[in-house]
């Protein structure tokens, strides 16, 4: 498993009509994500910006309008027990079941 990793690491390969979409290109994005230093480190505008990462951008997703069932972190921080957190989820997925006939009726 190992060499096959190491293969598509640090092989080059090259995808048909992109010179941008190399194992060089992800690389150096990833090189410059995982930079200790916070000063050096990329942030996500300039991860955004990367050649590697433009070949998939697309404004309207980055850029849309605040989903209307944005998580609400409040939850994170609650203190239950466990039993309380297996409750929660259950009554949860019941929910969005009812909601969304997953089931097809």
């Amino acid at each position: 498993m190992g060499n096959l990793m190491a293969f598509f690491v640090f092989q080059e390969i090259h995808f048909e009509n992109s010179e941008k979409l190399s194992a060089a290109a992800a690389r150096d994005l990833l090189a410059n994500m995982l930079k200790i230093n916070p000063d050096e480190r990329f942030s996500v505008e300039d991860a955004i910006n990367h050649p590697y990462v433009r070949l998939w951008f697309k404004d309207e997703e980055v850029n849309a309008p605040a989903s209307e069932n944005r998580y609400d972190q409040e939850i994170d921080f609650a203190d239950k027990t466990l039993q309380e957190w297996k409750s929660l989820i259950f009554e949860e997925v019941q929910r969005y079941q009812s909601a969304h006939d997953i089931f097809n009726g």
